[in-house]
This record gives C-alpha cells, sequence and structure tokens, in this order.
C-alpha cells in the first residue's frame, strides 16, 4: 500500500496549486482531524459537529470545560504548527516541548516523576531518560529512504512507550505523528479507533514491541484521507468544467 500512497500524494501534489474554496475545505478537515481525531480518541462524548462548532466558537451545553480549553488550546497549536511546517522546521525535542506548552498553557516542560500508565498497562522509562529517548526518537525518524508512514507509526508508538508529560502525552504522539506526516507532503489523519480500539492496539504494540499493527492502521486511515482529498479536489475542478 505504501507505493499507492506515493503515487497518490505525487497525483494531488500535480493537481495544484487548488482553488481557494478547496484549500479552505482541506484546511478545515485538517483541523478537525487534528482536534476531533483526538478528542474520540480519548473518549469524548462530542460529536464531530459540535466540535466543529467549538473552533468556531459555538459552545454546545454538554461541553466540558476541560474540552472548551483543550480546542481553545488547540487552535493555538495549529497555527504554531502552520508557522513551524512553513519554516521547513523538522521534529526536534524543542518543537515538541512548544507544542506542548501551547497545548497546555503552561512550560512544565518533561515529566519528573515516573508513573505506571494503567490504561495502556505500561510503565515508561525513568523520568531521567526522556530527553535522550526523544532525541534519539526524531533522529531515527529522518533516515534518508525510510518508509515515512512506518515512520510515523514509529513516531507514534515511541512518545506513547517514552511517556514524556506527566499529561496529553497521548495528545502529543498523536500531534507529532500528524506533524511528520505533514511535513513530509501527507495528511494529516483521525485514526479512525475508537477510545477501546486505540487503548487495545497501542497496548498490544507496547507489550510486543512491535508497532505493526498500529502502522498498518495508519496506512488504511492516510489511504482513506487522500481518497476524501482527491474527491474534495475533484468536486472543485467539477465546479469550473
Amino acid at each position: 500500500m505504501y507505493q499507492q500512497l506515493l503515487k497518490q500524494k505525487i497525483d494531488l501534489s500535480l493537481r495544484r496549486p487548488f482553488k481557494n474554496e478547496t484549500n479552505l475545505k482541506i484546511k478545515r478537515l485538517n483541523e478537525l482531524d487534528y482536534i476531533y481525531g483526538g478528542l474520540a480518541l480519548d473518549g469524548t462524548d462530542l460529536t464531530r459537529q459540535e466540535a466543529e462548532g467549538m473552533m468556531e466558537g459555538v459552545i454546545p451545553k454538554t461541553a466540558s470545560l476541560k474540552e472548551c480549553v483543550y480546542i481553545k488550546n488547540y487552535m493555538n497549536v495549529l497555527e504554531l504548527i502552520r508557522n513551524s511546517l512553513a519554516l521547513k522546521n523538522s521534529l526536534d525535542k524543542r518543537l515538541l516541548l512548544k507544542l506542548h506548552s501551547t497545548l497546555t498553557g503552561s512550560s512544565a516542560g518533561f515529566r519528573k516523576s515516573t508513573p505506571t500508565v494503567v490504561d495502556f498497562k505500561h510503565v515508561p522509562p525513568h523520568h531521567s531518560e526522556v530527553e535522550e529517548r526523544i532525541n534519539k526518537l526524531f533522529q531515527a525518524a529522518y533516515k534518508t529512504g525510510a518508509n515515512e508512514i512506518r515512520s510515523a507509526a514509529r513516531i507514534h508508538c515511541g512518545i506513547m512507550e517514552i511517556y514524556p508529560f506527566e499529561r496529553y502525552s497521548e495528545a502529543m504522539a498523536r500531534m507529532a505523528m500528524n506533524y511528520y506526516l505533514e511535513e513530509r507532503g501527507f495528511y494529516p489523519v483521525a485514526l479512525g479507533y475508537n477510545r477501546r480500539e486505540y487503548i487495545k492496539t497501542v497496548t498490544e504494540c507496547l507489550k510486543d514491541k512491535d508497532i505493526t499493527i498500529f502502522f498498518w492502521g495508519l496506512e488504511r486511515a492516510e489511504f482513506n484521507k487522500q481518497e476524501l482529498i482527491r474527491q474534495i479536489v475533484e468536486e472543485g475542478e467539477d465546479e469550473d468544467a
């Protein structure tokens, strides 16, 4: 499937520049996949439509304060992501910390304890190892000739294994994964799992020290996203025909 993804990526790039309306649709879709794709995996009761409304300032009665703050902060994160991608900044320790501080509204840095991550039945490495492991993880992701979807999956699962923050490590794993995908010319994705499926998949990867099943899911999610982007582009082209 990776060769199909590369071909579709090239095909879509050759159809640029897209119409302004098409670009706006893709931008909003990407923003929703970052934000609601994460909320869904965290077990939110919000619908995708409600999350989209909250991104525009329409707050449903069922939304919690935590969800409101999360979405507000994530909109700031997306602006930082856009700017960082425009500057061609690759993932590194400093960018990860900056993204995390923007999401949380604090600059706590990496964790200073070694917790047990109950949901994933995982004990991450000692907090003194976090910085070194993050550096090695990102260095490995940028090796020439790598399967970039697999590298994105490795970034996600690697951050989950390291669990570098006191809170929002899961969100940062998904954010870094999607940032890398965009940096390499792919599209950010909502993984398509529910909370239970996500926990089961990641737990198996951590237990077996094998990212394969997560990689398969990410590969399928990217394929589906490219297909959706293609449909949006073709609809825009048909309107001009």
